[in-house]
């Protein structure tokens, strides 16, 4: 009796040096959640740890508040974001900071509102509690619900997407505009930036989620370039092609005639802030 007993405490302490000795990537120590899909929830401060490929996913904190209080007037929804540490056996540690429009997640802003660390794509689905008037939220109060999903660079044809999201929300890393011009369909635009050692992405809006009265009608088109922190400094150029038919339908939505849309695309430079050119889509 008196073995048995020794050779359980054994096995208990045995047992506790295991666990405890963890390092938290492959291991569970300071977990809070098991992951075994793609999408989770967790309060500020919690960790989640995904066996299938041993990563884990800390809530750190939210960085921006700014979406528009209940009971208040605003001119816009305002936009929210939380920063998300991913940690990967092998590859280290890499924080997002994917974002949420006004109440709710919205498909249309997938690309510019989520965000890649370590090769994965981490969208923000809902962030509450939601702010109210009057009073701030304290961070502990947050709860983040995310979805972790395996990151692949977007076809270089890309649909443009139409929001009303402010410009200085939507324009994230510089470059300098050649030329556009439209074909059928497809508006292509020749640009350059500075880069070299990495992937570029390139995402086209309209903003408003309106035309400029004019005769033609006039839309401006902003684009959302993503250098994922690339620090060379090759300069590249290259055209980019962006499907246009979401503009036409909204044209057809709002008009019952007309043919024609003057599409003003805008640079996103230090030096030229406003600059822009001009291509005419006719359908």
């Amino acid at each position: 009796m008196h073995k048995s007993l020794i050779l359980a405490l054994a096995l208990l302490i045995a047992a506790v040096m295991f666990y405890g000795c963890s390092d938290g990537i492959s291991g569970r120590k300071g977990v809070n959640k098991i992951l075994a899909g793609d999408t989770l929830s967790l309060s500020l401060g919690e960790t989640a740890y995904r066996e299938s490929d041993h990563l884990r996913i800390n809530f750190e904190s939210v960085p921006l508040e700014s979406r528009c209080p209940t009971r208040v007037q605003c001119f816009w929804a305002g936009i929210a974001s939380a920063s998300i540490e991913l940690t990967k056996s092998g590859l280290g540690t890499a924080s997002a900071s994917p974002s949420i429009s006004g109440g709710g997640f919205n498909p249309r802003l997938m690309g510019m509102l989520s965000d890649t660390a370590l090769g994965y794509r981490v969208d923000l689905l809902s962030l509450i509690p939601y702010p109210e008037w009057p009073g701030p939220i304290e961070q502990k109060q947050y709860v983040a619900t995310l979805r972790i999903s395996d990151y692949e660079y977007p076809d270089i044809d890309t649909t443009v997407i139409i929001t009303d999201l402010p410009p200085e929300m939507i324009q994230l890393d510089p470059f300098t505009l050649g030329y556009v011009s439209v074909a059928s369909d497809t508006l292509s635009i020749t640009l350059s930036y500075g880069g070299g050692c990495g992937s570029h992405d390139f995402l086209l809006f309209m903003s408003p989620d309106a035309f400029l009265e004019s005769y033609p009608v006039q839309a401006n088109l902003y684009l959302r370039h993503d250098d994922h922190d690339d620090a060379c400094d090759a300069w590249i150029t290259e055209t980019r092609r962006f499907i246009l038919t979401p503009v036409r339908d909204r044209f057809n939505q709002m008009y019952d005639s007309g043919d024609s849309i003057v599409l003003n695309v805008f640079e996103y430079s230090e030096y030229t802030p406003q600059s822009h050119r001009h291509a005419v889509y006719t359908f």
